[in-house]
Protein backbone atom coordinates (compact mmCIF):
# COMPACT_ATOMS: atom_id res chain seq x y z
CA UNK A 1 0.00 0.00 0.00
CA UNK A 2 2.71 2.65 0.76
CA UNK A 3 4.24 2.11 -3.10
CA UNK A 4 0.84 3.17 -3.90
CA UNK A 5 0.72 6.22 -2.11
CA UNK A 6 4.43 7.11 -2.76
CA UNK A 7 3.59 6.35 -6.65
CA UNK A 8 0.95 9.12 -6.07
CA UNK A 9 3.18 11.78 -4.81
CA UNK A 10 5.41 11.02 -7.25
CA UNK A 11 3.35 11.80 -9.90
CA UNK A 12 2.14 14.69 -8.22
CA UNK A 13 5.92 16.16 -8.09
CA UNK A 14 6.13 15.73 -11.75
CA UNK A 15 3.21 17.65 -12.72
CA UNK A 16 4.33 20.27 -9.96
CA UNK A 17 7.63 20.97 -11.86
CA UNK A 18 5.27 20.73 -14.94
CA UNK A 19 3.53 23.78 -14.17
CA UNK A 20 6.66 25.56 -12.22
CA UNK A 21 8.61 25.07 -15.23
CA UNK A 22 5.86 26.93 -17.41
CA UNK A 23 5.59 29.56 -15.15
CA UNK A 24 9.34 30.26 -14.57
CA UNK A 25 9.84 30.33 -18.06
CA UNK A 26 6.88 32.60 -18.81
CA UNK A 27 7.72 35.07 -15.62
CA UNK A 28 11.36 35.22 -16.77
CA UNK A 29 11.15 36.28 -20.25
CA UNK A 30 8.60 38.97 -18.99
CA UNK A 31 11.06 40.40 -16.74
CA UNK A 32 14.05 40.25 -19.23
CA UNK A 33 11.69 42.37 -21.74
CA UNK A 34 11.12 44.55 -19.07
CA UNK A 35 14.99 45.03 -18.38
CA UNK A 36 15.75 45.36 -21.81
CA UNK A 37 12.69 47.86 -22.39
CA UNK A 38 14.14 50.21 -19.30
CA UNK A 39 17.87 49.82 -20.78
CA UNK A 40 16.61 50.59 -24.62
CA UNK A 41 13.66 53.19 -23.77
CA UNK A 42 11.51 50.41 -25.82
CA UNK A 43 8.90 49.88 -23.51
CA UNK A 44 6.64 47.60 -23.88
CA UNK A 45 7.81 46.11 -27.40
CA UNK A 46 10.88 44.09 -26.09
CA UNK A 47 8.33 42.96 -22.95
CA UNK A 48 5.91 41.54 -25.13
CA UNK A 49 8.49 40.08 -27.63
CA UNK A 50 9.89 37.88 -24.88
CA UNK A 51 6.77 37.13 -23.39
CA UNK A 52 5.48 35.89 -26.64
CA UNK A 53 8.67 33.92 -27.04
CA UNK A 54 9.12 32.30 -23.65
CA UNK A 55 5.20 31.40 -23.62
CA UNK A 56 5.53 29.58 -27.38
CA UNK A 57 8.75 27.99 -25.39
CA UNK A 58 7.43 26.78 -22.47
CA UNK A 59 4.11 25.79 -24.06
CA UNK A 60 6.57 23.48 -26.72
CA UNK A 61 8.62 21.89 -23.71
CA UNK A 62 5.46 21.06 -22.30
CA UNK A 63 3.75 19.06 -24.74
CA UNK A 64 7.10 17.66 -25.52
CA UNK A 65 7.66 16.46 -21.61
CA UNK A 66 3.31 15.42 -21.67
CA UNK A 67 4.18 13.24 -24.61
CA UNK A 68 7.25 12.02 -22.80
CA UNK A 69 5.20 11.22 -19.30
CA UNK A 70 2.36 9.20 -21.27
CA UNK A 71 5.03 7.26 -23.35
CA UNK A 72 6.42 5.84 -20.14
CA UNK A 73 3.15 5.51 -18.64
CA UNK A 74 2.34 3.05 -21.62
CA UNK A 75 5.45 1.27 -21.04
CA UNK A 76 4.90 0.84 -17.72
CA UNK A 77 1.16 -0.57 -18.17
CA UNK A 78 2.52 -3.23 -21.06
CA UNK A 79 4.90 -3.96 -18.47
CA UNK A 80 2.26 -5.06 -15.92
CA UNK A 81 0.02 -6.38 -18.29
CA UNK A 82 3.17 -9.24 -19.84
CA UNK A 83 3.39 -10.02 -15.82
Amino acid sequence: MSSGIGEGYGRAGQFLELGLRFGLAIALGAWGGWKLDARWGTKPWMMLLLLILSFAAAFYWLLLRLKDLQRRAEEEERQDHAS
